[in-house]
């Protein structure tokens, strides 16, 4: 089941289109103070239209297309704020390098002044009024917070499809009410089961399930770990176990995802090592100049298998720990730390660990030995994220917002592995794009930021 539907998506994309179009032709009739022909309008449609390519990969990347909770309807104003700064740059960019036959200077400032203001009211004022959402009564079998909060996440969406009209904790009913209470619901119009099937509690019940959703069809069945990903982008970490391991996490890659997945990391080692060429200089002498230190941090972590690897970058920190020494750090992040942790130009020197093919350019991100072994206790399955390769951005770097930095933060770090683990079974060439993709996104917002 698609938890956006097409029908949304759709009214989405061709509300935004309408905004950058009416946004053109507004910029064009300012710029002519009046209101122009459509000879006129129609000459600067075909060169904007590639201009709107790129600003819908923009709004994509921003997330502009995923959730439309009431959480990211609060997020929506900087959102669209930044997605527009980025999208000026790519205009002058596509305008004046490539010959599109114009150089629409005020028109383009007219054009963002117009599409920002439209897309605000769009997005927050029109859209989530526009009755697109067709509820599916739904009851929920399964018992843990992460379910609570699957059920809350999809019962606020305004465009989610499922209406959770029920949840049923299985192991506080009796089997026989529990049957009566789910066929009562489905006589009432629920019409999607949703079931954690790892819960013991229902396993007398599944037969019964069976017969109701696959033999009379009064009912479709969803899992509800499936479910839980599909709209959180993560695994339930309480809701796995050694048979979700077994079944759902592959042991070895694809022939040519290895071989695929090696020539990217050599070509993106090769790009980072000809920029480390060019920032060097500059970078190190900035660094001296703060406190007359070292100009390199080699630190311990640990890479797949468990086996500890030593990765290169430009030290940020006041001082250096050993790898037992990060777990109580008086260390702090210098001035000029501070600017290359920002701009990511303290992970430039990792071009040398990924051309020697300890490191990918995406996986989880490694950890420091002592922290591993804290987290392997605390955290069940933890080590499963050693099972590959560490890379230089990951799906946890782009999802999670509570990134532990280098210091004990168990429930951070649970819920960062969570993303790890969705990775880890989905892994694909088109996944790994995708990440790099949402990876620079990222850090042309801390640079507007």
């Amino acid at each position: 089941m698609r938890l956006l539907s097409r029908k949304a998506y759709l009214v989405l994309l061709v509300g935004d289109l309408l905004v950058l179009y009416l946004s053109l032709y507004l910029a064009l009739s300012v710029r002519n103070l009046q209101f122009v022909s459509f000879d006129t309008f129609s000459l600067h449609i075909w060169p904007f239209t590639f201009l709107f390519l790129g600003l819908f990969v923009i709004y994509f990347l921003a997330g502009l297309y995923g959730r439309y909770t009431l959480l990211f309807i609060n997020e929506l104003p900087k959102t669209i704020a930044i997605s527009q700064a980025i999208g000026v740059a790519f205009a002058i960019f596509l305008f004046f390098v490539f010959p599109l036959g114009i150089t629409p200077k005020w028109i383009l400032f007219w054009f963002f002044v117009f599409s920002s203001i439209l897309l605000f009211l769009w997005r927050l004022f029109i859209f989530p009024k526009i009755k697109i959402r067709r509820e599916v009564g739904a009851v929920l079998l399964g018992t843990s917070i992460e379910l609570s909060e699957l059920a809350e996440e999809v019962n606020k969406d305004p465009i989610y499809p499922l209406e959770f009209r029920a949840i049923i904790h299985p192991e506080l009913v009796e089997e026989k009410k529990l049957l009566s209470l789910i066929e009562e619901l489905v006589d009432d119009g629920v019409s999607v089961v949703v079931a954690d099937v790892g819960n013991r509690s229902l396993d007398n019940i599944l037969p019964k399930l069976y017969d109701l959703c696959f033999v009379q069809q009064k009912a479709r069945f969803l899992d509800a770990r499936t479910l839980y990903e599909e709209v959180f982008e993560k695994v339930p970490i309480s809701l796995i176990d050694e048979r979700w391991i077994l079944r759902n996490i592959p042991m070895y890659d694809h022939t040519l995802y290895t071989i695929g997945k090696r020539i990217i990391d050599i070509l993106a080692g090769l790009i980072l090592a000809v920029v480390f060429i060019i920032i060097f200089p500059v970078v190190a002498v900035l660094i001296k100049l703060q406190d007359g230190g070292d100009i390199f941090y080699v630190s311990p972590r640990v890479g797949k298998g468990g086996k500890k690897i030593y990765i290169l970058k430009f030290r940020t920190m006041t001082g250096k720990d050993d790898s037992k020494g990060a777990l109580k750090s008086k260390h702090k992040v210098t001035k000029v730390g501070k600017f290359l942790r920002r701009f990511r130009i303290d992970e430039i020197p990792q071009f040398f660990n990924l051309l020697r093919g300890e490191i990918s350019l995406v996986g989880p991100r490694p950890e420091i030995p002592s922290l591993a072994k804290v987290y392997e206790k605390e955290i069940p399955f933890y080590n499963l994220r050693h099972m590959i390769k560490p890379g230089l951005t990951g799906w946890a770097q782009v999802k999670h917002k509570n990134h532990p930095h280098h210091r004990v933060n168990t429930d951070a770090t649970r819920e960062k592995l969570s993303y790890d683990l969705l990775y880890i079974k989905k892994r694909d060439l088109i996944l790994d794009f995708l990440i790099t993709l949402k990876t620079v996104n990222i850090v042309l917002k801390d640079t507007k930021a």
